[in-house]
């Protein structure tokens, strides 16, 4: 379950939740099993978040700093990820069909067991 403090900040928007960990960058975010379907998510910053097992479908990650934060067994079916910051992300086992991953780059991410409806790098 997500700390309420944490997701309570969250509902109030991505500026208040951006400002709250600037403010304090020992934060980790804890916001795993979370019901964040179709949450506007654009810009947020969620830098080693935790979001484990987290509903994200339908939502909008465009430009989200995701780098570090652990999405294992999340479901992000339908879920904008356009320019997300990835950098050793966890998202094994995660949910990513129909989402839209144009300019993600997921060099470095853990792909192990996602579903997709196409494959996630070009076959070489």
């Amino acid at each position: 379950m997500p700390k309420q403090e944490h997701f309570a900040i969250l509902e109030q928007g991505v500026e208040k939740w951006n400002e709250w960990l600037k403010n304090d960058p020992e934060i980790i975010p804890d916001l795993s099993e979370a019901d964040l379907s179709g949450a506007n998510l654009t810009d947020a910053e969620l830098f080693q978040a935790d979001l484990t097992e987290a509903n994200l479908k339908m939502a909008e990650l465009a430009r989200a700093d995701l780098a570090g934060a652990d999405l294992r067994n999340a479901r992000l079916r339908g879920a904008r990820l356009q320019h997300v910051k990835v950098g050793r992300m966890d998202i094994d086992g995660a949910d990513l069909r129909g989402a839209d991953l144009s300019a993600a780059d997921l060099m470095g991410a853990n792909l192990e067991n996602v579903k997709a409806d196409r494959p996630l790098f070009p076959v070489i």
